[in-house]
């Protein structure tokens, strides 16, 4: 009819939850940036998509999974963001983003060195026939082979200590529990001769996850039973804003190379079972940029960092982790409670730098050693009411100052000084005449005659009592002199150092 009006009918509802429900049955999902293309079906490493976006068009605004679903991130990587929404319909069933390196070497292992704090030295690994390990600097290092295959380590530093550029310092080696019920990231010891892989991993600019689901039965295996993992991926930043209908939910970034990782909290529901392993943190492909980690009740077996990357820990507890960070990386303690154990920290430069920054408010707790060497400028920097207690094994090897407190007027310490309970006030008692005729010399441990006061009583008039002082010209960092106007003083006295009024304690564990 002539000026009537023209309308195209477009899918029915029905028809557009059948599309989608069709692909929410995919169990397999594989992206290519460089060989995929969006028109393919996606589901096999022979017909890869191209981009993130389109899976995230496929799957729609909220996906339910019915089974475990599984997003092959291919060698090429993903030029876009991978972001995944949805819920696991049903418990046991998971989503993993799971990518495939690329192996620039193979080799075989020749010697390992296990980490030590006395030394102080981390892992350290030679190859039968690589003569150089500076090119691959920061890449992942594999076992294919024997009781420790599948574990991975972090090229950190050929030539470490001057040890020649045929050693490698590593990472800790770590593993998944695949069949261990309580701990899903374990460290592993390499075999002798047993085969290696170096690879680079395939980049994912950002992943986003807001997975929702059910998951229960606490007496199978964690790795079989999780919620969502990412394994053998760099990405730069990592979002994970996770629930769980039935528990907590369980996680694993294993192998991975990271930023910035940050773990939304939704009370109980939050992700607080989520675990890192074997990974690298770094500010990838920006000098300038700071990796931080956001989020609490994070396990890390392992964690080196370049450039500036640093933990920024804010509230909560960080649990049981093993730390390693170099080249730059420095740990900053921002939270109300934060706990570590094994921690080393490597060739952090410049006088200026901390290793360890103890910020306002800080809590920290390092349990079972704290080393490194190659540091040039200050182990632990802290500021006001900030509490510590630091293992008898620390031995971070600082050049310019061992601890210093910040907030003028800064003081530098050694570590015995550092590590005074009370912010570093004393008292005791002395008698004249102990060490000279009507005065008496007081060893401390440390203070600081500038900033602090010295407050001198008499306790027992003894002998014939003169005029009882403390020179300031007779005032060091580690004692002074009380003395008396008549050398026949032999009077018992009390002294007293005030605090710095900085509300900082220090002790050992």
């Amino acid at each position: 009819m002539e000026g009537s009006a023209r309308f195209e009918v477009g899918p029915t509802p029905a028809a557009i939850a059948a599309i989608y429900a069709a692909n929410w049955a995919v169990t397999d999902w594989y992206i290519d940036g460089v060989t995929g293309n969006d028109a393919n079906d996606g589901t096999s490493a022979l017909t890869p998509l191209q981009t993130g976006a389109e899976l995230r068009r496929r799957l729609g605004a909220y996906a339910v999974w019915g089974q475990s679903v599984t997003v092959h991130v291919l060698a090429n990587g993903i030029p876009d963001s991978l972001i995944l929404v949805g819920i696991m319909a049903f418990a046991g069933t998971h989503l993993d983003i799971v990518g495939t390196p690329t192996t620039v070497y193979t080799d075989t292992i020749a010697t390992y060195v296990a980490l030590s704090h006395t030394t102080p030295e981390a892992s350290l690994l030679t190859a039968t026939a690589l003569a150089d390990w500076t090119g691959y600097q920061w890449l992942r290092v594999t076992q294919t082979t024997g009781a420790a295959a599948k574990s991975v380590c972090w090229i950190a530093k050929a030539d470490p200590n001057g040890s020649g550029v045929a050693v490698a310092r590593t990472s800790r080696w770590c593993q998944i529990g695949e069949t261990i019920l309580n701990s899903l990231i374990q460290t592993a010891t390499p075999g002798i001769g047993e085969t290696i892989e170096i690879a680079s991993l395939p980049h994912v600019e950002n992943i986003t996850l807001r997975i929702d689901g059910p998951l229960s039965d606490a007496t199978t295996a964690n790795f079989p039973l999780r919620q969502w993992s990412i394994r053998d991926i760099e990405v730069p930043f990592l979002d994970v804003d996770c629930s769980s209908m039935m528990s907590p939910a369980r996680a694993i970034v294993f192998g991975c190379q990271l930023s910035q990782v940050k773990f939304g909290v939704a009370g109980w529901q939050s992700a607080t079972w989520t675990t890192q392993g074997g990974c690298f943190f770094d500010a990838v492909g920006n000098a300038a940029a700071a990796g931080t980690i956001w989020q609490s009740g994070v396990h890390f077996a392992t964690l080196y960092g370049r450039n500036t990357v640093r933990i920024d820990a804010y509230d909560g507890t960080f649990g049981g982790g093993s730390y390693q960070l170099c080249q730059a990386a420095k740990l900053r303690v921002i939270s109300r409670d934060w706990v570590g154990d094994n921690l080393q920290i490597f060739d952090v430069p410049g006088a200026t730098s901390a290793c360890v920054d103890l910020l306002n408010s800080a809590r920290f707790t390092c349990t079972s050693g704290i080393s490194g060497n190659g540091n040039a400028g200050i182990a632990f920097r802290a500021q006001n009411i900030s509490t510590a207690k630091l293992p008898s094994t620390a031995n971070l090897q600082a050049g310019i100052a061992t601890c210093r407190l910040t907030n003028a007027p800064s003081i530098d310490l050694t570590w015995a000084e550092f590590l005074q309970p009370d912010d570093y006030a004393q008292s005791g008692t002395a008698t004249l005449g102990a060490t000279g005729a009507g005065y008496v010399d007081v060893t401390v441990p440390w203070w600081d005659p500038t900033t602090q006061r010295l407050t001198v009583s008499v306790k027992d008039l003894i002998g014939t009592t003169g005029v009882i002082s403390c020179p300031s010209a007779n005032r060091t960092n580690t004692g002074f002199r009380i003395q008396s106007t008549n050398v026949l003083d032999v009077s018992v006295v009390d002294w007293q150092i005030s605090p710095l009024g900085r509300n900082i304690f220090i002790s050992q564990v």
